[in-house]
C-alpha cells in the first residue's frame, strides 16, 4: 500500500502568506480600535444625557429647578454646614440624583475616564446612609464623592466624611450660584452648557482664541482631561445642555454657547472652563456667583463669606499640578 505525501509550502509561499495575514491585521486593528473609540464615545454621551434628563426629572418636581441640596436638607440631616450653599457641591447634586432613581452610581464614571482615582461608588446605601449627620432622615448619600480626595479633614459639604479618597464622578456640572443659578433650570436657553467631560485649563492667544494655557505654575497639557479623545494635544469632550441634547465638541468653545461681550469692546467665544472676567481673559476660578456665562467644573469645599460671597474649588489641573489624587 503505498501513499503521497502533499506538496510542502516553499519559502516564497510561506512569505507571501505572512505578508497577507501581516496586511489584515494592520487594517483590522485600527478598525477594531475606531469602532471600540465610537462605542465609549456613544456610551459616554449616553451618561451625560442620563444625567441631563435626570436632573430634568427632578426639575419636573421642582417648579423647573435642577437639584439644589441646600434646598432639599433644610434640617441639616444628611450635612451640616455653616451656611446652606456649602452643600451644593458637584458630589452632594450627583447624589441627589442616585438616591431619587433618577441615574445610578455607573452612570457617573465615564467609559473614557482616565484617572485610576475614580471609580464606581458601589457601596450606595439608600437608607440610613452612614455618613450623613442624621442618617434616619437623610435626603441623599453624601458618602459619594464628586472629585478625588474630598474625605479630607475641614472640607465642606460633606456630611461625616465621603466613604473613601477615590472619586466617584467624571463628570463638570454648571455651578448653581449668583446669576447662573437662573440657568440650573429645565427653561434654560438650549445654548446653556449644563454638564459634560471634565476639562483643563486655557488662556487667550494673541489672537483671542482660547488656547491650552502654555506657561505658569502648571500648563494645561498636563491634563488627564487630554487623553478622554484624540487628539491627545488638545480638548475634546462632550457636553450637554439644558434642552436635554448632548453634542460632542472638539474644542472647549463650541459654536453653540455663543460670545461674551467685554470691556474693552471685544467678543470672545464662551469657553464652557473659563469664568471669563469682563475683559475675557481667563480669571474668578474660584468666584462661580461671578458672571453668567457657560462654566463647568466638578466643585468641592464650598465657602461662603459673611457677605454671601461665594469660593468654591473647582476640580482640574491648576487645584491638582502634583498629580494629587491621580490629577485632574
Amino acid at each position: 500500500m503505498s501513499g503521497k505525501l502533499g506538496r510542502a509550502f516553499s519559502l516564497v509561499e510561506l512569505l507571501v502568506v505572512i505578508a497577507i495575514i501581516a496586511l489584515l491585521i494592520g487594517i483590522l486593528v485600527p478598525t477594531l480600535g475606531k469602532a471600540r473609540d465610537t462605542a465609549r464615545r456613544a456610551k459616554d454621551s449616553a451618561q451625560i444625557r442620563s444625567i441631563g434628563q435626570g436632573a430634568n426629572i427632578q426639575a419636573g418636581n421642582n417648579e423647573g429647578s435642577y437639584p439644589i441640596p441646600s434646598q432639599i436638607d433644610i434640617s441639616n440631616s444628611t450635612v451640616k454646614t455653616d451656611n446652606p450653599q456649602e452643600k451644593d457641591n458637584t458630589g452632594n447634586i450627583m447624589s441627589l440624583l442616585v438616591w431619587e432613581d433618577a441615574i445610578s452610581t455607573e452612570d457617573l464614571v465615564s467609559p473614557v475616564e482616565t484617572n485610576d482615582q475614580v471609580e464606581v461608588y458601589a457601596g450606595y446605601q439608600k437608607k440610613e446612609p452612614t455618613q450623613a449627620e442624621k442618617p434616619e432622615f437623610a435626603a441623599w448619600d453624601p458618602g459619594l464623592a464628586g472629585v478625588t480626595l474630598e474625605n479630607a479633614g475641614g472640607l465642606t459639604g460633606t456630611g461625616r466624611g465621603r466613604a473613601s479618597a477615590k472619586g466617584n464622578n467624571s463628570y463638570a456640572n454648571l455651578p448653581p450660584f449668583g446669576a447662573r443659578r437662573g440657568l440650573w433650570r429645565s427653561d434654560a436657553d438650549a445654548s446653556t452648557a449644563v454638564f459634560s467631560n471634565r476639562g483643563s485649563i486655557f488662556s487667550l492667544d494673541t489672537n483671542d482664541n482660547w488656547i491650552l494655557r502654555p506657561a505658569g505654575f502648571v500648563t494645561g497639557d498636563k491634563s488627564n482631561t487630554l487623553e478622554f479623545y484624540d487628539p491627545l494635544k488638545s480638548w475634546g469632550g462632550n457636553i450637554g445642555y439644558a434642552d436635554g441634547s448632548v453634542e460632542f465638541s472638539a474644542r472647549p468653545d463650541p459654536d453653540r454657547t455663543g460670545l461674551v461681550s467685554t470691556t474693552n469692546d471685544k467678543k470672545i467665544r464662551d469657553n464652557i472652563f473659563v469664568n471669563e472676567t469682563d475683559t475675557g481673559a481667563s480669571g474668578n476660578r474660584k468666584l462661580p456667583d461671578r458672571g453668567v456665562n457657560n462654566y463647568l467644573r466638578p466643585w468641592y469645599n464650598i465657602e461662603v463669606s459673611s457677605a454671601g460671597n461665594i469660593n468654591a474649588t473647582p476640580w482640574d489641573i491648576e487645584d491638582r499640578p502634583n498629580g494629587q489624587g491621580g490629577g485632574d
